[in-house]
Order: C-alpha cells, then structure tokens, then sequence
C-alpha cells in the first residue's frame, strides 16, 4: 500500500503509478517505465526525455513522521498479538478448561487441514468457488440492507 502525497490517498498493493492521480512514487519513468532519479533530465537507458512526474518530496521534518505510519499497524497488531496470547496463556495456567478447549480447537485444526491436503485440486476450488460467492451474496445482502442511501420505512415513492 503506498500513499500519494499529491492528491492524498492510499493505492493498494506495490503500484507504480497513483490509481488516482497518475504521478509516480519517488521516481521519474520514461515511457518506456525506466525507472530514473528525480534530478534525471533523459532516461539513462532509452535517453527519452519524455517522463512521468513523480509526487511531491516530503520534508526533512515530516520524514520520521511517515515511517511511523508505515510501521504503525505492525507495532499495534504486533502488541494485540502478544496481549491476547497474554490473556491466553493467564487463563489458561489459571483455569485446566481453558486447555482441553484449547487442545480440541488444535486437533480440529489439524484436522480440517489435513483433509483439505487430502482433497483433489478441483474438488479445493470448487469450494474455494463456493465459498467465493456465498461471501460475495452475504456482502451484497448486508449491503443492500444497511445502505445509507435506502428509504425509510414511513417514507413512500410518490411518481
């Protein structure tokens, strides 16, 4: 996921260009995408002088600030991680329940997973397929019945 500092929103994944604004992500390419420093006047391989325009520099001041974000979420799911296995290993070392639950869920685990090994490969994609849909049917139904956008109850359509 890389953030675009000219129109300020975030593309997913490792892209090259901004979806939104076009511009490029500390580089100039050629139209032939030769990846080329800032200060590059003609492509270094293709000599075109024909080039994208990357997004603005950050400040100096602002740079500890954004590697920050980017290692934000890890910090915090990394801290959440290790509360909850925390709370586990308390519950657990406290309350013998709390094990056999927890042994039971590991060999179910191993379980679904070795049969799933076991599986032919047409059999895992129909229910990889399956399960695509079901979840693409729950989405549009959750959706369709708290959307914003829907009337409500008292309110009729007058034609």
């Amino acid at each position: 996921m890389k953030y675009c500092h000219r129109c300020h929103k975030l593309t997913l994944g490792e892209p090259v260009f901004c979806n939104f604004c076009g511009s490029t992500y500390s580089v100039k390419l050629c139209g032939r995408l030769h990846p080329n420093p800032r200060s590059a006047q003609a492509c270094s391989q293709c000599g075109s002088r024909d080039f994208s325009t990357p997004q603005p520099k950050i400040p100096i001041i602002c740079r500890p600030f954004v590697a920050l974000l980017h290692v934000a979420p890890r910090l915090i799911g990394t801290s959440l991680l290790a509360g909850a296995l925390y709370l586990l290993f308390h519950a657990i070392s406290h309350d013998p329940r709390f094990l056999q639950g927890l042994v039971c869920l590991l060999f179910l685990a191993v379980a679904v997973a070795l049969i799933w090994k076991l599986m032919p490969k047409w059999l895992q994609g129909f229910l990889k397929t399956s399960f695509h849909v079901i979840a693409v049917l729950l989405k549009a139904t959750i959706r369709l019945f708290f959307s914003k956008n829907r009337p409500s109850k008292g309110v009729r359509n007058r034609t």
